[in-house]
């Protein structure tokens, strides 16, 4: 089954092995993702992790928020690290239109090599504006050093 790619998006914030809450996931979102991908609307957020949930890609358990409530938090999977990461390695890179998923897969380079990386940030799909920042990037610095380039100004915030 093929999953969008805001499910992707998801699963990358999880990927950094943290249990998470809908509402951590949609703060870490709109402070990470809006550089290069759209942050997804609370509602979309529920409704994916709902599909990830039944696909087997992530687990999630109740946590105690406060004294009168509880809250529940979500991990990936074994398996949904390895779609996630079989999506950064493998599927064909689509041109960036309003998401920028090529930058998306940059940022969960740690799922992948450096010499992936240096194929993700020379795709031809980029528009001309990253393809430069990409090479300039690329040509100076290793695969790795390249993620931490987009991780500064992306980095997590909670």
């Amino acid at each position: 089954m093929t999953i969008p790619p805001t499910a992707y998006a998801l699963l990358g914030l999880l990927s950094f092995d943290r249990e998470l809450s809908g509402y951590d996931l949609k703060k870490w979102a709109d402070s990470s993702l809006r550089f290069f991908y759209w942050s997804p609307a609370v509602s979309q957020i529920y409704s994916e992790l709902k599909r990830l949930d039944s696909m087997g890609y992530v687990t999630s358990r109740e946590v105690p928020q406060d004294e009168l409530r509880n809250k529940r938090v979500y991990r990936i999977t074994d398996a949904g690290r390895a779609a996630l990461t079989a999506w950064v390695e493998h599927d064909d890179v689509e041109p960036p239109m309003l998401k920028h998923s090529p930058l998306l897969r940059v940022w969960l380079g740690h799922l992948t090599s450096p010499a992936r990386l240096r194929r993700l940030t020379q795709s031809p799909s980029l528009t001309p504006r990253f393809s430069a920042s990409f090479g300039w990037i690329s040509s100076r610095s290793s695969g790795c050093q390249a993620v931490f380039a987009v991780r500064r100004v992306c980095a997590p915030t909670l």
